[in-house]
């Protein structure tokens, strides 16, 4: 490995991408890697943890690849020592083997990566894809860039028939019959004037005499006094019913 190419970090965030749930991403990553869910439970606590440290580029996007098909957040952080080679992995930094070293791996219990090609879902898991038999032979593909092309085009509909209409004249009366007069109405308004212009209408009422009532004869009663002069008739006495009884 050329000792100036950028090593990086790849750490899984603790999220979930896809709307997996943590079941089926420990799943998937179980089988993925060959391992039993219960060892890689640890890792889904929604905490970051690192996976494998100073990676060359391809191999980190080739780590990110598979890890997202499974469901995890993947990202990469600058390695603090590129030149440094990457360290032993061990099962407690939970780092994913490259696939050279998976048998040294996996006598450690850590996660392994399958070769290239390998089926990583059992038969039964396996989705069954049926090819559609759909006949294409009537259905013709036809190119601007071709030769001698039938031009064919749409019939719409007849356009109807405007032998009838004509259009008038500019200015012709278009009515038939002439507009009625309009009635008269028989209102007299000989006695009806306009004042002239800006005069003040408030002046032009008559000047009618100041209202003098007297008012000697009228007084206020006292406070709590009985205006009514006849007392209030009483409530009529009860009806006699003793000599009314309901039967058993």
């Amino acid at each position: 490995m050329d000792q100036q190419q950028p090593l990086y970090d790849v750490y899984f965030t603790g999220k979930l991408v896809d709307d997996i749930s943590p079941e089926q991403a420990q799943q998937a990553v179980a089988q993925l890697f060959k391992t039993q869910p219960a060892k890689i439970a640890h890792l889904f606590n929604g905490q970051t943890h690192i996976l494998k440290r100073g990676l060359a580029k391809d191999a980190a996007l080739k780590y990110k690849a598979v890890l997202r098909k499974a469901g995890l957040s993947i990202l990469f952080k600058m390695s603090s020592d590129a030149a440094t080679a990457p360290p032993p992995v061990t099962a407690t930094t939970a780092a994913v083997a490259e696939p050279q070293t998976t048998a040294a791996v996996a006598e450690q219990g850590a996660l392994t990566i399958a070769p290239v090609g390998s089926d990583v879902l059992a038969a039964h898991e396996r989705r069954v894809v049926v090819t559609a038999n759909i006949d294409t032979s009537n259905i013709k593909l036809s190119s601007p860039f071709l030769d001698n092309i039938e031009q064919t085009s749409a019939t719409g509909p007849a356009p109807p028939d405007t032998s009838h209409i004509s259009v008038a004249e500019v200015g012709a009366n278009i009515l038939s019959e002439p507009r009625p007069e309009a009635v008269p109405l028989p209102l007299d308004i000989d006695d009806i004037t306009l004042a002239p212009a800006g005069a003040i209408l408030e002046e032009l009422h008559p000047d009618l005499p100041e209202l003098n009532p007297d008012i000697s004869g009228i007084s206020l009663a006292p406070a709590g006094a009985d205006l009514l002069t006849e007392k209030k008739p009483s409530a009529p006495p009860a009806p006699d019913t003793s000599h009314l009884s309901l039967k058993p």
